[in-house]
This record gives structure tokens, sequence and C-alpha cells, in this order.
């Protein structure tokens, strides 16, 4: 079956009723404890159930709520849980987070199906994009005839044939593996921070290739420049950029 959307006003409505059930009080908690549950009663995922309704199929039966779900995995990532069988231990022996996540104590969801809402996230039929298991390498490396040159790659595609090749494709995220995630990481986080003024679209600025930084030097390694050669003792040609009075070789 399709899930049934929830509004947020219905899951606080429903917490609140479970706490006072199993007569469990979030103020006595400690103050990291606390945060999390204020954080979380207040965030509305009540758009995972639309977005995932094609997830699911028509026939079946009722299938756990994907918000909850979501509000689930996120309190585990919260808790620096390290694995779902372990969180679905959490969720039976400590009512708190059952009752945080959307769950009853006594119906909390098991390891499998905690797994079957992360491959409805995930639109591939592999957990990765590609696989693990690379073809041997049957070209062999050339030795560069003259002293100092580069020899010959051994990939078979350049990067400006790579370049050549994608420049024509169209990109479409909703048919990207993490599409669903994408749209839920949007719908619920991204723009409701534009709505509530904490992110100004109009102020953000990237920074891609060429943004100077310090990296990582080795001792045993060539300049490649030739300022110890003309005496300049505090070269930085391989930290920042060159310098103006650096003659670069």
């Amino acid at each position: 079956m399709k899930p049934v959307i929830e509004r947020h006003l219905d899951y606080r409505g429903s917490l609140t009723r479970r706490m006072q059930r199993y007569w469990i009080s979030w103020r006595s908690k400690p103050a990291s404890v606390r945060e999390i549950f204020l954080r979380f009663r207040n965030l509305d995922l009540s758009d995972v159930d639309r977005i995932m309704a094609d997830c699911y199929s028509v026939l079946g039966p009722a299938p756990r709520q994907p918000s909850c779900m979501m509000r689930s995995l996120l309190l585990m990532m919260e808790t620096k849980c390290p694995s779902i069988p372990l969180w679905v231990l959490t969720l039976h022996t400590s009512p708190f987070y059952a009752v945080l996540s959307g769950f009853d104590p006594h119906d909390v969801p098991g390891v499998g199906t905690f797994y079957d809402f992360l491959d409805r996230l995930w639109n591939l039929d592999s957990d990765n994009f590609s696989s693990h298991l690379k073809p041997p390498v049957t070209k062999k490396v050339k030795k560069p005839k003259v002293k100092g040159q580069k020899a010959d790659p051994i990939e078979k595609e350049s990067v400006e044939q790579l370049i050549a090749r994608l420049s024509g494709v169209i990109f479409r995220v909703s048919e990207e593996a993490y599409g669903v995630l994408f749209r839920i990481f949007r719908s619920c986080f991204l723009e409701e921070s534009i709505r509530k003024g904490k992110i100004n679209p109009n102020r953000i600025h990237m920074a891609g290739d060429g943004t100077p930084v310090v990296t990582a030097a080795r001792f045993r390694s060539h300049h490649t420049c030739k300022c110890r050669e003309n005496g300049i003792t505090d070269c930085t040609c391989n930290r920042y950029y060159p310098q103006p009075d650096c003659d670069v070789g």
C-alpha cells in the first residue's frame, strides 16, 4: 500500500500522547538529550511521505511511515550509533528514542525494515556507482626515451576526451541514484533554512580549482623552481603560488 501522508502536527500530537502513556519525561534527561528532543520534535519531515510515495507499491500491507523511518535514521546518526542492528536494539530497550522516532515502543521496526527503507532511498541495484572489481591493466607502461620525459598514460580515455563525451550529456537529478535523497534534503532542510533566513541564496559563493590552500609536503621531493639556485631561501612556490621574483623552471 501507499504510505499515508502524516502532518507534522499529527506527529507532535502522537508524541505527546505516547510520552504520557509510557511515563516518559524528556525534562529529566541530560542537557544533550534534551537538546536532541527539542530539535527532532520541531523537525518537520512530513514531505518525506509525499516524496517517497512513488517508492511504494499499491498492493501489499501498509508500510511503515517514511517520515518516521527517516527521523529514526537521523536519530541513529545523531546518537552516533554504529549499526542498524544495534539501533533496533536501542529502540527496544529505550522507549524514549522509539517514541521520538514516531513508533510505539511495543511496535518497533525490525532490522530488515530499515534496510528495505534504505533500498528505497537509493535508486540503484548495487550499493555503489561502480563495481569494486576492476579489470587488470593489460597495457604495459613504456619507459620514456628521453631522460626527464613523462611516460605515456595507460588510461584508455584522457581527461579531454572525458569532458568532450560528458559535455553533451543531459543531467537530471531525478534519474540519479540519490534523486530521492536530494529531493528530501532540498524540501525538508534547504528550502526550510532559506525560509527561516538561515541561508541567503543571493550571498552564496562557491570555490573551485585554483583556490590557494596549504598542502602536505614530502621531504623527499624535488623542487619545481630554481629559487635555491638563485639564492632565495624563503621560497614559498611549492606552498601557495610563485612569487614575483621567482624563476619557476
